[in-house]
């Protein structure tokens, strides 16, 4: 195997402290299907497997150790949520989450690139930090632009003075702009750092870039809304707007269109999100 040294013709004595160099290929990302760390064995043979063939030996393996392999210079854990995925919508909220391992210092950052099918959405700075993740410093500078080729959007945060340490953050756009029509698939986006941004293009790579794809940009309701009355028809509709009052709310819509549902399910759920804090009974 490719992953496998063996050195052969070794004398050593116990107590000794020894050591060895070589020359390894890094892969692009941290492996999957096997654990993350270096086996370090003495007089094993991987072709016995007949333990009586060593006699007096309890096991083929005379000692071993294992030794955690460096994190790779990669980001990982990404994350994507958003608030709308319905097109056109403005003033959405899209919070992206994600894991560092190098340090960032001055000039250097994190850019946010969306493929063909995030196009034409707007990510509008300056984003903030998402509560609960290491905090992200609010010196930073913020570059939000569109590619005039393909409309695919680009954001770049870049450090000023206070380093960036390796950390997991969660970063939210509370301004953002939606594309202007449905996508045939969910956009994919690219996260990674780098140093050197005021060179942009010619940076260089700090942890090479990952992807995460986001939620699918589907049609709006031709309309919805919250119905809305005067002062004194109220009462007839138990709408009390009061704090810790208990209300009725009213909600219509019309759908634009069939929506894209399997022809075999007779019924659908309608979902309603509503604001932090609103709570809604159990029997409507």
């Amino acid at each position: 195997y490719n992953n496998e040294l063996l050195l052969h013709g070794l004398v050593l004595r116990v107590g000794i402290a020894y050591g060895f160099q070589v020359r390894v290929s890094v892969p692009n990302r941290a492996p999957t299907r096997s654990s993350n760390a270096f086996f370090l064995e003495l007089g094993y043979d991987s072709s016995v497997t007949d333990v009586v063939s060593w006699g007096t030996r309890p096991s083929p393996r005379l000692q071993g150790g294992m030794i955690a392999a460096p994190p790779l210079r990669v980001i990982y854990d990404i994350r994507i949520f958003t608030l709308s995925n319905a097109a056109w919508a403005t003033r959405n909220i899209i919070e992206f989450y994600f894991r560092t391992v190098s340090p960032m210092q001055q000039n250097d950052g994190l850019m946010i690139m969306g493929d063909t099918y995030a196009r034409l959405m707007d990510l509008k700075c300056y984003p903030t930090s998402v509560p609960g993740a290491d905090p992200w410093p609010k010196d930073f500078h913020c570059q939000s632009s569109t590619s005039p080729s393909d409309g695919t959007p680009m954001v770049m945060l870049s450090v000023t003075t206070m380093p960036i340490p390796p950390g997991t953050y969660g970063i939210r756009f509370s301004s953002a702009t939606n594309p202007p029509a449905i996508m045939g698939r969910s956009a994919t986006w690219t996260l990674g750092t780098y140093s050197n941004m005021h060179l942009y293009p010619r940076m260089q790579v700090l942890d090479q870039a990952s992807t995460a794809p986001s939620a699918r940009v589907r049609d709006q309701l031709r309309s919805a809304g919250l119905l809305s009355a005067t002062s004194w028809e109220q009462a007839a509709l138990l709408r009390d707007d009061r704090p810790l009052a208990s209300n009725a709310l009213t909600f219509y819509f019309t759908p634009s269109k069939r929506p894209d549902y399997p022809p075999s399910i007779a019924t659908m759920m309608l979902a309603l999100r509503g604001p932090m804090g609103f709570r809604f009974a159990e029997n409507c």
